[in-house]
């Protein structure tokens, strides 16, 4: 089916824009005219710029109240008149191009007011379905008064990227940095070492991250109480593996931090354990503390099938002047925004309840999203029978999937 030729779009603003941004995106209008109530402002400055970034072409046009003529967006009787002495002079001037309608958002009184004033060249709707793997953009005509149903558009091969969205709803959208660790050639085998690793009672002289992370976390978690820890020495007698076994390992753990000042260093008497104060360090303790399975999660995905099109790691959003929360990774799936928490573990002081809050906080600052905890299963038979099941009724009922993960067919759920 051929594209429809649309050359002004006129759409309502709401707290949810991702539908309108597919269509922009989908037909390229010369023009964009957004109406936009009193307290829809915020969203509509948000999404002109969306907009502006990736349709460079078109011109946008932001249709709002006047000081003697406000737009609240639920008032018949104010809005009837906005429609006449300010919509319709607006689309008087642009004449010349046929406008469309997407009624997508906005209140019922405001868009049913809209479809009511105006001959419109169709008129776009586009249901919310979740779990759907079409995104059905609805068209109508009006005709002698009668409304007449148009063949729908299936507009899922629009990509929209997780940035996108996420500065749909956010003031302040940035990239951090990515894990430097994730680079290094030998960190996706080191990675899934450490992966089979957690399932081991007992090192191995393939495997000596059981002998390792004991007493990194029993360090780690030391010396976090004390601001002025560097490093810590702990006596070879301390580590389950022998000196001879582990020191090879060592080594392999000082290239994957690559920096002039070796992570660790060892005499005859003990070995110098850096702790997470050590600021260049940083990104190593983070990849050994959980960093390494969030590679995992990544790598997985790129062989479902996503690539940066589709899946973004470590966004940090905030609103106003809030420092925000840092997202593990946004993925769009079927013309929806999940957000993945990822955790290879949970640290003794940390409630399970914290994992579920910290999504359900997520969907209150990107919309309707689907939340998605990716636990390891070393994470989940640590957790006592009852509170796992516990656990579980809450994710359930914040509607938030939990996938154990222990390879790439676990993540299944999130296939393109």
């Amino acid at each position: 089916m051929a594209v429809p030729v649309i050359e002004h779009y006129v759409i309502i603003v709401s707290e949810h824009n991702l539908a309108e941004l597919r269509a922009c995106k989908y037909f390229r209008p010369g023009l964009i005219s957004l109406i936009a109530s009193e307290s829809m402002q915020p969203a509509a400055q948000r999404l002109v710029k969306v907009l502006q970034e990736q349709l460079p072409d078109s011109r946008i046009h932001l249709l709002t109240g006047q000081p003697n003529l406000p737009l609240d967006g639920q008032r018949t009787r104010q809005i009837q008149q906005w429609i006449n002495h300010c919509l319709k002079p607006a689309l008087q001037e642009n004449a010349h191009r046929a406008p469309v309608l997407n009624m997508t958002g906005g209140t019922k009184t405001m868009a049913t007011l809209l479809l009511l004033s105006y001959s419109w060249q169709e008129i776009h709707y586009q249901p919310f379905i979740a779990d759907a793997h079409e995104v059905k953009l609805e068209r109508l005509q009006v005709n002698a008064g009668q409304l007449d149903i148009l063949e729908s558009l299936d507009l899922a091969t629009v990509d929209i990227m997780p940035l996108s969205v996420a500065q749909l709803y956010s003031d302040h959208v940035r990239l951090r940095h990515s894990n430097v660790i994730q680079q290094h050639p030998d960190s996706l085998r080191l990675a899934q070492l450490r992966l089979a690793g957690q399932s081991l009672s007992h090192y191995t002289m393939d495997n000596l991250w059981p002998a390792l992370t004991p007493v990194l976390e029993a360090v780690w978690y030391a010396a976090d109480k004390d601001p002025a820890a560097r490093c810590v020495r702990q006596p070879w007698s301390a580590w389950p593996a022998p000196r001879d076994a582990l020191i090879p390992f060592l080594d392999v753990l000082n290239q994957l931090h690559g920096g002039s000042n070796p992570a660790f260093s060892w005499d005859e008497e003990a070995v110098t354990v850096p702790t997470r104060k050590r600021p260049d360090v940083a990104d190593w303790c983070n990849w050994i503390s959980g960093g390494w399975y969030e590679q995992l999660v990544a790598h997985w995905l790129v062989g479902l099938g996503h690539d940066s099109t589709t899946m973004q790691s470590s966004v940090q959003i905030a609103q106003g002047e809030s420092q925000g929360r840092e997202t593990d990774i946004l993925l769009m799936q079927h013309g929806r925004l999940h957000v993945l928490e990822i955790k290879a573990n949970v640290p003794v002081n940390q409630p399970l309840s914290d994992l579920e809050s910290r999504l359900t906080a997520m969907k209150e600052r990107l919309g309707k999203i689907d939340k998605v905890l990716v636990v390891t299963p070393a994470t989940r038979e640590r957790i006592a029978e009852q509170k796992w099941r516990e656990f579980e009724r809450q994710c359930q009922a914040s509607q938030v999937k939990m996938l154990i993960a222990a390879s790439q067919a676990d993540l299944a759920y999130l296939s393109r």
